[in-house]
C-alpha cells in the first residue's frame, strides 16, 4: 500500500543527512554519508544516490511514493549554481517535485520553524541567515559580506600568524601541535608549505585545514594567547555579520540560533556574546533551535504541500531519534 511521503535532505560540507517522513511528521527513516557537495568530495553524486535509496530503502516505500523534496545545500549562493545543483539531484527515477535551497534556510525553518529569526552557521562553512518579522529572507551574503569564521579560515589564520612570528611563551605547546599536526619538525618547514599553498589537492587542502581548527579552540582554553585572539577575531568578524542581518529587522530583540561544530563551542559562543553585546542597535537572544536543519526540509516540504504545520505533527517530529 502506498503512503506519501516528503524527502527531506541537508548537504553539508562533511555530511550528507536524509530523512524520509509521512505526511502526519512521522519519521520513516534517516541516513547519514559523507558530503555530497561536488566542491568537498570527489564521490559526491555516489553519495548523494546511496544516501536516497538507502532513507528510502529503510522507509519501507517506492520511490514513486515520494510527493516532494526538499534539499538544503551548502554553496548554493546565486542563480548560477543552479547547473551543478540540478546535476547533482538527478535521479530518473525520482520524478516528485524538487525544492533546492542554500542549507541555511532549512536550518532556519528547522531552528524556528518558519517564525522569525536568525541563525549564525560556523562550521566547514560561515553564513548569516534571518527571516525577518515581514516575511522577507536576507542574508550577510547579500550585504558582500562574509564571515571568516568558517574552520579553515581560523586554521589558515593561526598559521600566518604563527608565520608572521606573533607568537610567546603562551603559545609554544600550540606552535608544537600545529607543526606536528602538518608533520613538519620547524617553522621554517612551516614557512615552505604555506608558501606551496599547503596542498595541491584543493578538498584535501580545505578538509585538513577545517579539521585542524579543534586544536586552536582547544589552545584557547589551555591559554594560548594566539589561539584566543584567532579565535576572538574570527567571532568579531561573525558579530558584525549578525548585526548586518539584524539591521533588517524592526525588532528590538532579535532571537539567534546558533549551528555548526565551530560557533557552537562554548567559548565561541561566550566570545561571540561579548561581541554581541556592544551593539547598540539590536540585542539577540541565544535560542536552542527546535529541530535539526534536516527536519527543517521536512518542514518546509510540508509547506509545499499546503500541509500545515499542527501541534501533531510538531510532536511527532520530536517524538523521534533525528532532532
Amino acid at each position: 500500500m502506498s503512503k506519501k511521503v516528503i524527502l527531506g535532505i541537508d548537504i553539508g560540507g562533511t555530511f550528507t543527512r536524509v530523512v524520509v517522513a509521512d505526511l502526519e511528521g512521522n519519521i520513516l527513516s534517516y541516513s547519514k554519508k559523507d558530503s555530497s557537495l561536488p566542491q568537498k568530495n570527489y564521490s559526491a553524486a555516489s553519495n548523494f544516490q546511496e544516501s536516497i535509496i538507502e532513507a528510502i530503502n529503510i522507509s519501507a516505500v517506492n520511490i514513486s511514493d515520494v510527493v516532494t523534496l526538499v534539499a538544503g545545500i551548502a554553496r548554493y549562493d546565486t542563480p548560477e549554481d543552479i547547473l551543478w545543483v540540478k546535476k547533482l539531484i538527478n535521479i530518473p527515477d525520482l520524478k516528485c517535485k524538487k525544492v533546492t535551497l542554500n542549507d541555511a534556510v532549512i536550518a532556519h525553518a528547522g531552528a524556528f520553524v518558519l517564525q522569525p529569526g536568525l541563525v549564525a552557521i560556523s562550521g566547514t562553512g560561515s553564513i548569516v541567515y534571518g527571516l525577518t518579522e515581514n516575511n522577507i529572507s536576507i542574508r550577510n551574503y547579500d550585504f558582500l559580506n562574509y564571515a571568516k569564521s568558517a574552520a579553515r579560515y581560523l586554521s589558515y589564520e593561526a598559521i600566518h600568524r604563527i608565520i608572521a612570528g606573533q607568537t610567546d611563551i603562551s603559545d609554544s605547546e600550540f606552535v608544537n601541535k600545529v607543526l606536528s599536526y602538518w608533520n613538519l619538525n620547524s617553522l621554517e618547514q612551516l614557512v615552505e608549505l604555506a608558501s606551496h599553498g599547503f596542498m595541491k589537492d584543493a578538498i584535501e587542502r580545505d578538509i585538513k585545514a577545517s579539521n585542524m581548527c579543534i586544536l586552536i579552540t582547544q589552545a584557547a582554553k589551555e591559554g594560548s594567547k594566539l589561539a584566543q585572539l584567532v579565535c576572538k577575531k574570527a567571532m568579531e568578524s561573525l558579530a558584525v555579520s549578525i548585526a548586518i542581518v539584524g539591521s533588517k529587522f524592526t525588532s528590538e530583540q532579535i532571537n539567534l540560533a546558533l549551528l555548526g561544530g565551530v560557533i557552537t563551542d562554548q567559548l565561541m559562543v561566550n566570545y561571540l556574546k561579548y561581541e554581541l553585546e556592544k551593539n547598540i542597535n539590536k540585542k539577540y537572544k541565544l535560542t536552542s533551535p527546535i529541530f535539526s536543519p534536516v527536519i527543517g526540509a521536512i518542514i518546509l516540504g510540508y509547506r509545499n504541500e499546503n500541509i500545515e504545520i499542527s501541534k501533531e505533527i510538531i510532536v511527532n517530529l520530536k517524538s523521534t531519534l533525528y532532532i
